[in-house]
């Protein structure tokens, strides 16, 4: 009776431990749906890149605004303080955010094409090449293509922001303005100068 009862005993605690593991399965299956769950879609990607990178273009329109009329070929100051007093003087101190809006549309352009589009790159690339994400060549591939859709979604604004920096926009002083003023005088062309050299930079 006692040997029975101990068998009995032994084959319900073998039966409990084997009902746990597809228990202790379905925990692991529940954590990964929790991870699954988590993951970002493209549009909320989409939506994340554009707010942060707007947001940052904001707040560093003057240092951009210095560093591109610095840069610029007949620049007459000697340091960047020289450059605040000028604008200050002549537009006072809002002046020095002169180009926000095109600085802030190109920033969350290319902010979002980048947050969005590489990973969609990325996991096609290794879905048609079958290399894993580890490897050197889907970066590499990845960051091209993605460089690639950057560039172009942004050097227009990019156009029109430097020359707003630069000149107050040429003829115009607003984002339209200086737009008509480009299309008017190069044509739709003239929103891709200096596309080669941006994609140098952003592309690899």
């Amino acid at each position: 009776s006692s040997s029975t009862s101990s068998s009995s005993s032994s084959s319900s605690s073998s039966s409990s431990s084997r009902d746990g593991g597809p228990t202790s399965t379905s925990g692991r299956g529940g954590g990964e749906a929790r991870q699954s769950h988590h993951q970002l879609s493209f549009g909320a990607k989409l939506l994340a890149g554009t707010m942060s990178g707007g947001f940052a273009a904001a707040l560093s329109t003057p240092l951009e605004l210095i560093k591109t009329r610095m840069q610029a070929r007949d620049n007459p100051h000697r340091s960047p303080l020289a450059v605040v007093r000028q604008v200050v003087q002549a537009d006072g101190v809002m002046g020095l955010w002169r180009g926000t809006v095109p600085s802030v549309m190109r920033a969350s352009l290319m902010t979002a094409a980048q947050c969005a589009t590489y990973d969609e790159v990325k996991r096609s690339i290794m879905s048609l090449s079958g290399l894993p994400s580890s490897s050197v060549l889907v970066h590499l591939m990845s960051s091209m293509v993605t460089g690639l859709v950057t560039t172009t979604m942004t050097n227009p604004a990019d156009v029109v922001k430097t020359l707003m920096f630069v000149s107050g926009g040429g003829r115009g002083s607003t984002v339209l303005g200086t737009a008509r003023d480009i299309l008017q005088r190069e044509g739709p062309r003239g929103f891709l100068r200096g596309w080669l050299a941006n994609y140098a930079r952003l592309g690899p």
